[in-house]
């Protein structure tokens, strides 16, 4: 029995309690923001033996340390609640009813996948049938494909301030983009329901870890393309219980949203135009769609297609949200200086009080141009390819 305020109530506490889903929820974002920003500077040892010196008897001993919580926080946090969610799922505390929000942090609600699910698994183009076409789809997947584009470009620039090097110059962007295309092509082919673009929250585990390494991406995607083609090693990760995803992804994207706000630093937000750009197309991107989709029967122009086709289009808030701003951005006066595109120009990047003065050809230049550009000289035509130096 319970009293709250004059008021008696009986409550039941039932063998699985609730209340534990939460818990692990808190649990992997408190371990994700501990490891993260008070561990980071916690250097695990690792022993190592050298190679035996020549002309010596034995082989030295070296002790190097691991930054281990700074580097993988995330990983450290899920694998941490995931055995913790194994553990209450084995002893009860976990309800079997699926209507139950505890039901979502147990281990043993996918465990069926694994065994379903074959060793491997190639796809190939045409497997769910032939291509259809639908044109209210392709105009709202168009419109999508935009803001995927103005996102990118945000990416692109957003990630070399992250990783201390220079700006991107056009011809990388322009290499990004035809990348994502081609990648957007073959996943159509493939069957795979959605395209290729740059990810926002990868940023997030830039800033996390501090590691923007090339071969640790490279790395990433062959790993990616092992797990979809090995269908048992995908079948495992998707048995991942919701509090040890939903707390990855809760700092993951809080950290994205500080990298937005971060690449606006070089903007002048004391000047009332770029606050009043700023504040519409953000206001005009949440609150417009958020209406459409209250309201779906409150727009009509006569036409059952043609109102697909607007909504498709005004209801993606990355979409109208960037094209106002686009709009507003080159429409109403500014100086260069107040809208944050002289720090585009700089040669170096100041982060954190660093100054790296890496040149843009190092970064970005694709390598053997120059050689193949001695017998097909057009080559530096193609927009995606670095300038004659």
């Amino acid at each position: 029995m319970v009293w709250n305020d004059d008021i008696m109530f009986a409550e039941e506490y039932p063998t699985n309690f609730g209340h534990f889903t939460c818990l692990t929820f808190n649990q992997s974002i408190s371990l994700i923001v501990v490891f993260m920003l008070y561990f980071d500077r916690v250097h695990i040892p690792i022993p190592s033996l050298d190679c035996k010196p020549t002309g010596a008897k034995n082989r030295t001993r070296t002790v190097s340390r691991l930054p281990l919580f700074q580097m993988f926080p995330i990983m450290l946090s899920i694998i941490i609640t995931w055995g913790v969610c194994a553990i209450l799922t084995r002893v009860g505390y976990f309800s079997e009813d699926p209507m139950e929000m505890s039901y979502r942090a147990r281990t043993d609600i996918r465990t069926n996948i694994i065994f379903s699910t074959p060793w491997f698994y190639f796809p190939y183009p045409g497997q769910f049938g032939k291509p259809l076409f639908n044109t209210t789809i392709f105009i709202g997947f168009l419109a999508t494909v935009v803001s995927s584009i103005f996102e990118s470009i945000g990416d692109y620039h957003a990630v070399a301030q992250l990783s201390l090097v220079p700006p991107p110059p056009k011809s990388a962007v322009n290499r990004g983009i035809l990348i994502e295309g081609i990648g957007s092509v073959i996943s159509g082919a493939l069957g795979a329901g959605h395209a290729t673009t740059s990810s926002t929250a990868n940023l997030a585990l830039i800033g996390i870890t501090k590691v923007a390494s090339r071969s640790c991406l490279v790395a990433t995607g062959v790993i990616s393309m092992g797990l979809s083609v090995i269908g048992k090693l995908g079948a495992v990760l998707s048995t991942m219980p919701d509090p040890a995803l939903g707390g990855a992804m809760f700092v993951s994207f809080g950290i994205m949203v500080a990298i937005g706000c971060f690449s606006l630093r070089s903007v002048d937000m004391r000047s009332y135009r770029n606050m009043a750009v700023f504040g519409i197309s953000l206001y005009v991107g949440l609150v417009i769609p958020d209406w459409l989709d209250r309201n779906p029967k409150g727009f009509d122009i006569g036409s059952e297609t043609a109102n697909q086709i607007v909504k498709g289009i005004l209801g993606s808030p990355m979409f109208l949200g960037g094209f106002v701003s686009i709009i507003l951005d080159n429409t109403v006066k500014g100086s260069e200086e107040e809208r944050g595109m002289h720090s585009r120009r700089k040669t170096y990047v100041d982060f954190h009080n660093a100054k790296v003065t890496v040149t843009q050809s190092e970064v970005y230049d694709l390598p053997g141009v120059d050689k193949l550009a001695e017998k097909f000289s057009w080559i530096y035509r193609l927009p995606f390819i670095q300038n004659q130096r």
